[in-house]
């Protein structure tokens, strides 16, 4: 489900996030259709805030406290009767005039910031609107899936959770050691759940993502077992550069396509076990184990990359690795092995899936002379 609305000012706003974005035309709805346009009468005027299920939702709807009006084609609004469904939240002031002035809608995004709907400008909400903290709309993907928010800015949350208010996803941290899923909601802490300082799901996710730190691990949880990668998950460990541990059982990985750097710097890792990764989508894994020079036990034999293109640098630097499995690796798209095995000086094992797919790993450049690609028996 996703709601946009044009402001006063002209911005396009994502309901859910406050963020300005770029609308395509099929998307075209005028600020008005959010406010008045008309005459409205009340018979039993509500100042509480209602939810509404996303078939609610027309350009042309409009909600006065828990009541639902629908533009008519004389731009005319007609009662629709008290609302029962409950998904999508809206607060509103109700009208004490035919003014458009004197409509207010106020809506919370997820980052817990109050809007005014009708200018866009953040605002602080008086008493006299009985607004009560909830979000203007609980945002949730068709598929009902849930889902990590892209790489680079899980990295970051992480990161800022750790104790770097400043951290950015290219920032090194060293107070990080493990990335632990929490199964058990009641060892949360309190103050997290319903908190969006600790979400790292992404916008459309069905059911929220929280994570937290507590003495150098970060602990994730989520009501669903499955929890969907973001189709850019470039980075989302990088440069944690004292973790030794990372549990990725509950990922699901279908959707990815970027794993660019996704381990890059995790120089502590001795073991990373990737076997349930789905790749089959990926195209771009360059850098994805660049500097993971500790690592000497890395399984990938379930890895599809018939789609990948850049392999650029991909294992850099992993200098304690002394055998390589990558048997399923078909290389026949692959348009940039540079550096690939760069630095891996303590390989002595080496298994390819094809004679060509050895051909190339071996003539990558600045591959150590020390050990060559063979078809794996």
């Amino acid at each position: 489900m996703i709601i946009y609305y044009k402001t006063a000012s002209g911005k396009w706003i994502n309901a859910l996030t406050g963020q300005n974005i770029t609308v395509p035309t099929t998307f075209e709805v005028e600020v008005t259709d959010l406010v008045k346009e008309g005459n409205i009468t009340l018979t039993n005027p509500n100042y509480e805030t209602q939810e509404l299920d996303k078939g609610d939702i027309y350009p042309s709807t409009y909600v006065i406290g828990d009541y639902i009006y629908t533009r008519n084609s004389n731009k005319k609004y007609n009662y629709d009767g008290k609302l029962t469904t409950q998904r999508i939240m809206l607060a509103s002031r109700t009208l004490t005039s035919d003014k458009e002035e004197d409509m207010i809608i106020y809506y919370k995004t997820a980052r817990g910031i109050w809007i005014d709907a009708l200018t866009g400008h953040e605002v602080t909400p008086t008493q006299k609107l009985n607004i009560s903290t909830v979000d203007l709309i609980n945002q949730k993907n068709d598929n009902m899936e849930v889902y990590l928010s892209s790489g680079t800015v899980s990295n970051q949350k992480i990161k800022q959770l750790a104790g770097n208010a400043n951290a950015t996803y290219s920032t090194i941290d060293e107070n990080i050691t493990k990335f632990i899923r929490e199964t058990n909601v009641n060892n949360i802490p309190n103050g997290v759940i319903g908190n969006s300082n600790y979400l790292i799901s992404a916008s459309d996710s069905y059911k929220p993502i929280y994570a937290w730190y507590n003495n150098g691990v970060i602990y994730y949880y989520s009501e669903d077992s499955i929890i969907y990668l973001n189709s850019n998950s470039n980075s989302m460990f990088s440069r944690l550069t004292k973790i030794v541990e990372i549990d990725v059982s509950s990922f699901n990985t279908s959707k990815v396509t970027s794993m660019s750097g996704m381990f890059s710097g995790c120089s502590s890792l001795t073991s990373l076990d990737l076997i349930s990764f789905d790749t089959s989508k990926v195209t771009d894994m360059s850098s994805m184990f660049d500097s993971c020079r500790s690592l000497s036990n890395l399984r990938l034999s379930s890895f599809n990359t018939s789609n990948v293109t850049d392999m650029s640098g991909m294992f850099l630097g992993c200098e304690s690795l002394t055998g390589l499995d990558l048997s399923s690796f078909d290389t026949s798209k692959v348009t940039n092995m540079a550096s690939m095995f760069a630095s891996c000086g303590s390989i002595t094992t080496a298994w390819a899936r094809t004679s060509s797919d050895a051909v190339r790993f071996n003539a990558s450049s600045y591959k150590p002379t020390t050990f060559t690609f063979v078809v794996k028996p």
